[in-house]
């Protein structure tokens, strides 16, 4: 059974979605039935076992795959419990990839996408949604793993470069995961702003409740989910307004004396390189 693991950790809005598709494109990553099964995280995925998770894995093929390729971002969301722990008790092979961003940036995406989904009906000058603030707190989220597992079975991405320079990414994180030289085609970025359009329109979220009941949404490729959406958008669908998801300069100033230690905290710890962020600007 298939034992070693890659797990996708974050962030949302992090494009953890497109990684995914990149990742598993390599003859030796299998892919699941779902992006994210989120075994580790729901309780009643957790009761059903490791073979239950080993079997979401639906690619895997024993003497072809090395790695199954999950890319769960409530991984690193508060309000998940023990989610380190259980990986460690699950006695598998593991090795994680944290893409973070600016946390300025990463708070205004997420927020727009809560509004498009209907997750929250309050712009964000009206309200700062404390779960998106938690969840740009990098180090805290990595630090509950860090009682489990070693600095080295840990590799952050930054959005940015992986949006710019994805090339150099995935030799980097072939280098990580221990794999062979592979040519990724990466010319294809999931769920930006201009696919999302779409989601807040009526017909389009109706389309994927009646999906997702009947089991099948993970068997429809995500380009064809994001053109569905785009084009939905196109005849009615709601443009969410920027100043509903835009950062204040008040905001963000406030946000700074609750971010700026814990991107510190990340540099000093794993020698990532958050100086570009606005966080240390403004």
């Amino acid at each position: 059974m298939l034992n070693k693991f890659c797990l996708i950790i974050g962030t949302k809005k992090g494009a953890t979605s497109s990684l995914y598709e990149y990742i598993r494109q390599h003859p030796k990553v299998a892919g699941g039935f779902k992006k994210e099964p989120n075994f580790f995280g729901n309780i009643k995925n957790w009761k059903k076992g490791l073979q239950w998770y080993q079997k979401q894995f639906v690619e895997y093929v024993a003497e072809q795959h090395d790695y199954g390729i999950d890319a769960t971002t409530d991984y690193t969301q508060d309000g998940f419990i023990n989610i380190p722990k259980r990986i460690k008790e699950s006695n598998i092979n593991v090795k994680f990839i944290y893409v973070v961003r600016d946390p300025f940036k990463k708070i205004e995406s997420q927020t727009h996408q809560f509004l498009t989904d209907r997750d929250s009906i309050r712009p964000i000058t009206e309200c700062l949604d404390t779960r998106i603030i938690e969840s740009a707190k990098y180090y805290k989220q990595v630090a509950k793993y860090l009682k489990f597992f070693d600095k080295k079975d840990f590799l952050f991405v930054d959005f940015e470069r992986l949006r710019t320079d994805s090339k150099l990414v995935m030799k980097e994180i072939n280098s990580f995961l221990e794999l062979t030289d592979f040519q990724y085609d990466t010319s294809y970025l999931h769920n930006d702003k201009k696919s999302a359009i779409g989601q807040s329109f009526k017909s389009y979220r109706l389309l994927r409740e009646f999906l997702r009941k009947l089991n099948i949404t993970p068997l429809i490729p995500q380009i064809a989910k994001d053109k569905v959406r785009l084009g939905l958008g196109k005849y009615g669908g709601k443009k969410i307004s920027e100043e509903d998801y835009k950062l204040t300069i008040e905001q963000k100033l406030v946000l700074k004396e609750e971010l700026l230690l814990d991107a510190i905290k990340l540099e000093e710890e794993f020698g990532f390189n958050t100086r570009l962020w606005e966080i240390h600007k403004i």
